[in-house]
């Protein structure tokens, strides 16, 4: 409840001890200070309840995943202006993504310390008593130099905003949307956490907050992921960071009027749209997230903006945060066309006469990655698992090929395979001589000349494909996870800008690229011509087990 004050100034001095709420940080937090909300408009800060949650739980080091317009970056700004004007020699730094967004945090902290006597027209008697107290805290404080990027006030306090921050000793650091730094820069966020988080002296205050980028990789899914390791209920150490979430819809401002779910949509865009939301929603109620209408309208007008990067401004859980693709995802475009039309995370059976297909990567040190496809007839592909392992013998790829036939009740006609797949190891035996050894039918494709043909032939398979739900499932083996194959695809990217922001147009290796490429293989394939010779009729594969401790020497080239 707001604090109530009464008639006049005179009588709430009178009423309250003042000395006794000045000593509240929590109280001047909510009385004191002026921001300016989203319309532009002034307005009294007060918590709302994410801000409060943070302020009633901060650690020392604090770890923030949120969801747009929660308003951290102000909660912030007014917790380090208050600690700078009623503490001494107290410093603060800012660092974000943009100079222009560091001043921007800056003009914050200015507006807020400028607008301590506001009164606004029409005055309230709290409006009058706070602007009384605030010119006497602009007296007793004044402020003695300012910048487009650096306040000092007369008791020795201060804060600076950049980029990147190095040198000097800070009470508390600001790191603002390290999730987009990382994602665009790398290099620059390794250094804002080797530079300037771990310059922080252990009982300084640190508080990262973003919403995040580039998927199950990168320092910030690192940072988010130890964070989250460490739990609500633990007691941590100075060193350790506490875990917040903040998602769209506990935010009471995110709803709009009922009707807007409740009628039904008429146009088959609307129809399709509504049928896969349905379908989402039910899926976030069974794990305990049930949304009232008007939610679920806000999040159908809001999906329509900004399509399938709603997930990663917006997310539900956690996980969507982790499995949204990055600004320079390269299949985009053909996977939000995919989902719009429901043809991701589908159900559907597998058919045992279809011609059934596995395109694979081959990894020695790193992921080899599978794809099990079906063709129709019709032209259809339907995707209906994928696969990732990292350093396993060939025995266990063969292996996991034989529980797919036997868990679908298929044959698979044919294995392809890139060209070094021929690779001969030491003792003149390649991966393809073991498969076949195995009894397994390979295809093996050509040296690909310009990656870009096979990535367009990828873009145009996409608009054929229905990929079932397995795509969608991570594969764990004991602490370490792989991303499923539609994070892989989501997530495939072109490199970051390089040395002095020379663009680079070429694919990024990283440990989503494995999958993008044997998906594409599997694209080269269709349109070299070379998976019309089944004639839709599925081939029979061979029964012979694989023989149990082969391809231990591919392994290790």
């Amino acid at each position: 409840m707001p604090f109530q004050f009464a008639k006049t100034v005179e009588e709430e001095v009178a009423s309250y001890d003042l000395a006794d709420m000045m000593d509240s940080q929590e109280w001047r937090l909510n009385h004191l200070y002026w921001i300016e909300n989203k319309e532009g408009d002034l307005v009294r800060f007060r918590m709302n309840v994410a801000q409060k949650e943070l302020y009633d739980n901060m650690h020392l080091r604090n770890e923030i995943l949120k969801a747009r317009q929660w308003g951290i970056s102000s909660f912030v700004a007014i917790l380090i202006l208050d600690s700078c004007l009623f503490n001494n020699l107290w410093s603060a730094g800012i660092v974000d993504k943009t100079l222009e967004d560091a001043k921007l945090k800056i003009d914050k902290i200015r507006l807020a310390y400028d607008k301590l006597d506001y009164i606004p027209t029409n005055p309230t008697n709290e409006d009058l008593m706070m602007a009384e107290i605030g010119r006497g805290i602009k007296e007793r404080t004044p402020l003695k130099k300012k910048g487009v990027c650096f306040l000092a006030w007369e008791n020795g306090s201060n804060v600076r905003a950049s980029t990147s921050m190095r040198g000097g000793t800070l009470q508390l650091l600001h790191v603002s949307e390290l999730g987009h730094i990382a994602s665009h820069n790398p290099q620059r966020a390794a250094e804002i956490v080797s530079g300037c988080i771990n310059a922080v002296p252990t009982q300084g205050f640190i508080i990262k907050e973003s919403t995040h980028e580039g998927g199950r990789q990168g320092i910030n899914y690192e940072g988010l992921r130890a964070a989250m390791s460490n739990g609500m209920e633990k007691k941590l150490s100075p060193l350790e960071f506490r875990f917040f979430f903040f998602t769209w819809w506990k935010n009471p401002e995110y709803e709009l009027e009922a009707h807007y779910w409740d009628d039904p949509p008429t146009d088959n865009d609307g129809i399709a749209r509504r049928q896969r939301l349905e379908e989402y929603f039910d899926r976030l109620k069974n794990q305990g997230i049930e949304l009232s209408s008007r939610k679920k309208a806000w999040y159908e007008n809001m999906e329509k903006t900004l399509n399938f990067s709603i997930k990663q401004e917006y997310p539900s859980t956690v996980d969507e945060a982790f499995e949204q693709m990055a600004d320079r995802s390269i299949y985009a475009s053909e996977l939000n066309v995919a989902i719009q039309q429901g043809r991701v995370d589908a159900q559907f059976e597998p058919d045992g006469l279809l011609p059934t297909y596995v395109s694979w990567d081959l990894g020695r040190r790193d992921l080899t990655t599978m794809w099990l496809t079906q063709v129709s007839r019709e032209g259809k592909f339907y995707v209906l698992d994928h696969y990732a392992q990292n350093r396993q013998t060939v025995d266990h790829y063969i292996a996991v090929v034989r529980e797919w036939e036997s868990r679908y009740n298929i044959k698979i006609t044919r294995h392809i395979l890139p060209h070094d797949g021929n690779v001969k190891g030491w003792d003149g035996v390649s991966f393809v001589d073991w498969l076949e050894r195995a009894g397994l039918s390979v295809l093996t494709l050509k040296v690909t000349r310009d990656v870009w043909a096979g990535i367009n032939a990828a873009r145009r398979l996409i608009g054929h494909c229905i990929f079932h739900e397995h795509c969608s499932a991570s594969i764990r083996q004991g602490k370490d996870e792989w991303p499923s194959g539609m994070d892989a695809l989501g997530k495939y990217q072109t490199a970051p800008i390089g040395a002095n922001g020379v663009m680079r147009a070429e694919p990024l290796h990283d440990i989503y690229s494995h999958s993008a490429d044997s998906f594409r293989y599997l694209a080269e394939a269709k349109e070299a011509g070379l998976l019309e010779d089944s004639g839709g009729i599925g081939a029979s594969a061979s029964a012979a087990e694989p023989q149990l401790g082969i391809g231990v020497e591919w392994l290790y080239q």
